[in-house]
């Protein structure tokens, strides 16, 4: 069912760059390293440049945290588990594959209300460093305090209200929430829209997102993409990577 909301909460995705309502992040280590600044990054010998990022690695089986409240928006702690995998890109069990000319991974402490969040990223021509970017990691709290398809819409809820989209006015234009089964036969929900915007500085009208939630062994897992409307390859490649999610 699509919905109209008057709340591109999604504003996800601002403060420093947005995907797909994402600003460019300035460049940063890989895999290890301290949490992401945001601003658009100058380096001309970067193709893609990474937000810094940050965070080491300790436990390998997180315990899950007190769950937050319906509505709320908790700022990433800082990060516990280490990467799995860079490719595909895997924090916990739910697997991403990694598209060919994408930067990262680097961490990704934009996404509030989860943990432990790596993504993928790719700019765009279109302002502002608006681009694209897949995130995957934890969600915070027990997964039994919510549902998978409530945990779904309070992440895109405030992923609308976070940096990612900071500075748009971005507005949840729609949304379509689905009962999925994942590549490798597991069950999910998956939340398909479509974020408007308005900046004079972004050539852009808004974004597509896609959210999914899925139950593991080691908690409850997301996938975050988001890519400009007017990109048509940056589109495909978040709707296939959304597609291509097994558990490992």
């Amino acid at each position: 069912m699509w919905v109209l909301v008057g709340v591109l909460t999604l504003a996800l995705l601002g403060g420093g760059w947005l995907a797909a309502g994402l600003l460019a992040p300035t460049p940063g280590p890989s895999p290890t390293a301290t949490a992401p600044t945001l601003p658009v990054p100058t380096d001309p010998a970067a193709t893609n440049p990474p937000p810094t990022s940050t965070g080491a690695a300790a436990s390998a089986s997180p315990t899950p945290t007190t769950a937050p409240a319906p509505g709320s928006c908790p700022a990433q702690p800082p990060a516990t588990v280490p990467l799995t995998s860079s490719d595909p890109l895997q924090v916990g069990d739910l697997a991403l594959p990694v598209p060919d000319g994408w930067g990262g991974p680097v961490q990704d402490p934009r996404v509030p209300r989860a943990r432990d969040a790596w993504q993928y990223y790719l700019q765009s021509d279109l302002g502002s460093g608006w681009g694209s970017s897949m995130t995957v990691g934890f969600l915070t709290g027990d997964p039994g305090a919510a549902s998978p398809a409530d945990d779904a819409l309070a992440l895109l809820t405030c992923l609308l209200d976070s940096d990612i989209y900071a500075g748009t006015n971005a507005l949840l234009a729609e949304s379509d929430t689905t009962d999925i089964t994942l590549s490798n036969g597991s069950p999910a929900v998956r939340i398909d829209g479509t974020v408007a915007i308005d900046n004079p500085a972004i050539a852009s009208t808004g974004s597509l997102v896609v959210v999914v939630t899925v139950d593991t062994t080691r908690g409850r897992e997301f996938f975050f993409g988001t890519a400009p409307l007017e990109d048509a390859d940056q589109v495909q490649a978040i709707m296939a990577g959304a597609d291509a999610l097994t558990l490992a």
